[in-house]
Parts: C-alpha cells; sequence; structure tokens
C-alpha cells in the first residue's frame, strides 16, 4: 500500500522570494502609486464620516492604484511575473505553447493605518493570480485560500487537526515575508484576513490570461 494518500484534485500553489535589493527598488518605484491612491481615498473618507457624522479617519480603507502594466521602470517585474506564470501553468500540465499572455489586472495595494480586510473572492476570466508583498510583518494581514470544490464542501466532514494543512483541509493562510511572491489558479477563492493598522501592509496583486495565439 502507498504510505502517501495522493492530491488527485489539489490545487497549485508556487512561493519564491525576491532579493532585498529589488525589493527595496519596488518599493520605492510603487510609492508614488500608493500616494496617488491615498489621495483619490480622500474624498471617499470625507463623504462617509458626513453619512455618518463621524471621523473614522481611513478605518478599514484600501489604496488601491492605477494599473502598473504600462510602467517602463518596472519591466524587469512584469518580465518577472510574465516567466513565472508560464512556468507555473506548464508544471501544472497546462499545453499554454500556442498562447500570450495578457496582464487583465497588475495594481499594488496598501491597507490603511487604521487596518482593513478583504473578504473571500475570485477574479472571473483569469487563469492565475499573484502576490508579491513588499510590506508585512507578523502583525499584518495575511492571505487566506479556500477550497474551491463545490462538491467537497456539501458534504464536509470535521478535521482530525485544522492546524496542519492535509485533503481535509476547507481552508489554510500563509504568513506572508517581505519580497516573498506567491502564485496560485485564478478560481481559488482567497481572501485577507483583519488587519489592525500596527505595521504597514503592502501588496502587488496580478490578475494573468493565456489567450490562444490565431495562426
Amino acid at each position: 500500500m502507498d504510505k502517501e494518500l495522493p492530491l488527485y484534485f489539489g490545487s497549485p500553489i508556487k512561493r519564491s522570494k525576491m532579493s532585498s535589493e529589488l525589493l527595496e527598488k519596488t518599493n520605492n518605484l510603487c510609492e508614488p502609486y500608493v500616494k496617488e491612491a491615498r489621495a483619490l481615498t480622500e474624498y471617499a473618507i470625507k463623504e462617509r464620516n458626513k453619512l455618518y457624522n463621524k471621523d473614522l479617519k481611513d478605518f478599514a480603507m484600501s489604496y488601491h492604484s492605477k494599473s502598473l502594466a504600462e510602467d517602463s521602470d518596472l519591466k524587469y517585474l512584469k518580465d518577472y511575473i510574465i516567466d513565472e506564470s508560464f512556468k507555473f501553468a506548464d508544471e501544472s500540465g497546462f499545453n499554454i505553447k500556442n498562447h500570450n499572455v495578457f496582464f487583465k489586472e497588475f495594481w499594488v495595494q496598501e491597507f490603511a493605518s487604521k487596518g482593513g480586510h478583504h473578504m473571500p473572492h475570485i477574479h472571473s476570466n483569469n487563469h492565475v493570480c499573484g502576490f508579491l508583498f513588499l510590506k508585512c510583518s507578523e502583525n499584518t494581514s495575511k492571505p487566506v485560500f479556500h477550497d474551491p470544490r463545490p462538491g467537497a464542501m456539501m458534504s464536509r466532514l470535521p478535521e482530525k487537526d485544522p492546524d496542519q494543512i492535509t485533503p481535509a483541509s476547507y481552508a489554510f493562510h500563509f504568513k506572508p515575508k517581505p519580497g516573498q511572491f506567491i502564485i496560485f489558479p485564478a478560481y481559488l477563492l482567497h481572501e485577507f484576513t483583519v488587519d489592525y493598522g500596527i505595521d504597514p501592509f503592502r501588496f502587488i496583486h496580478w490578475n494573468i490570461q493565456f489567450i490562444p495565439r490565431h495562426a
């Protein structure tokens, strides 16, 4: 008998690390985008304060930049993401030799100084998604991934040990570190836990679609 149970319907997730020099460079290049996003969000904060007649500051807000895809200074990062996304799809068993890669979304995001979070969601009409964590710590938010199989959710049994990642797990999280990449299938439901605003939390997120080449 086999000693290990194979994961026939497992979802692959790939992690890698950026050098500290490139991390600093990327953070510096993203700083103007975050500042612009903060300025644009000020109006929403003021309107919310008026609505509730209370100064909530930036509680639970998220500073979401415009697209980074056309920034020539970030070409090194875009090229790396394209290369790693191709490798990820290929290693997962997909034939993408006759496909081109298309960035559907590519942005930097920072949670508010008063904290924030994201509810479970997917990014539809994509194939590969990923994160690059620029600023984070043991005190900041964590990405959580959920079992994408509706049939498994329908008849789920209790887990022996929720602290271990096994075929019985319905969700799990990673503790990111600055410079860490996480690449995963776009169908994988994900969220970010509540961030309490203790330390800065900044990350880049991208969504990629593979488009068939026409003869």
